[in-house]
């Protein structure tokens, strides 16, 4: 089926996206060149070439108050709507809600395992829902550094761990059934404890079970949530109409040590980021 989605005008593509195509295209030209295929090559002969421009090279940040909106569960849950599969929704809305909680990148996101998150176990679930007592403290430990998780994100994150074990007990379930078919052992991937089970699952399975969310699926699912958000009327009207904003998960880790180094300090922005140096934001 041909695709019917327009092509984007060169305006509106970021300053490295221009630089990395014109150089796949001055490079195809190149070697057909030297194969005798074409006797020029036009990527040479523009009037002038993309190049980094000094402000593309900082890291981009989202205007504060769309991460205040990403921060707030119930706007979260307009910017991500029901869909035919509910624990899909329920992950990326905990996936988003953590990223803008503590700024971890798309990679430490998808390596997460189900230990890593700790305070919402399952007593500790029903210890919340208890009146007079206190909800838990939920920290968060990856890449050999410990965050606090804030209460805006806990809920969406419950609601997540509620289907994952759903989820996950299906996959048990299936791969008993399997095996008992074939007359083989279950695969040991699919029987793994739950806490060793990655965090955020992926709809894909190897093995007999969920992988974990890869970047670019992560990518996909952040996208879709910022263009509902940059298209929300009363955002639209505070944003300049000429302003090209990234729509991934590195935007939202930019926006979140921002809003660290201005409340806490660089230092306190760095540890809790895991970085050695700060970006130089835009």
């Amino acid at each position: 089926k041909q695709s019917t989605r327009k092509a984007k005008k060169s305006s509106e593509l970021a300053n490295f996206s221009q630089q990395r195509y014109w150089r796949v295209l001055r490079d195809v030209y190149a070697h057909a060149l030297a194969v005798g295929a074409r006797l020029d090559n036009p990527a040479l002969d523009l009037p002038s070439t993309p190049s980094i421009q000094v402000g593309s090279r900082k890291s981009q940040v989202m205007p504060p108050f769309v991460l205040q909106t990403l921060r707030d569960g119930h706007q979260l849950r307009d910017l991500v709507p029901q869909g035919r599969v509910a624990w899909l929704v329920a992950r990326d809305r905990a996936a988003i809600a953590l990223l803008a909680a503590c700024g971890i990148t798309a990679s430490e996101l998808g390596g997460l395992r189900g230990a890593d998150l700790r305070g919402l176990s399952d007593s500790g679930r029903r210890q919340a829902t208890l009146p007079g007592q206190p909800r838990s403290s939920v920290k968060l430990d990856v890449a050999g550094r410990t965050l606090d998780v804030p209460s805006s994100a806990v809920q969406l994150l419950q609601d997540w761990l509620d289907l994952r074990q759903h989820v996950l007990d299906k996959q048990r379930q299936e791969a008993v059934r399997l095996a008992r078919r074939s007359r083989t052992e279950p695969a040991p991937a699919a029987l793994t404890r739950e806490q060793q089970q990655p965090l955020f699952l992926s709809r894909e399975t190897k093995d007999g079970a969920h992988a974990g969310l890869d970047p670019v699926s992560l990518y996909k699912i952040v996208q879709r949530c910022l263009r509902r958000a940059y298209g929300r009327p009363e955002i639209v009207g505070m944003l300049r109409p000429d302003s090209y904003t990234a729509a991934g998960p590195a935007i939202i880790r930019n926006t979140v040590i921002k809003y660290w180094i201005d409340t806490l300090g660089g230092g306190t922005a760095a540890a809790l980021a895991g970085l050695n140096e700060l970006p130089d934001f835009a």
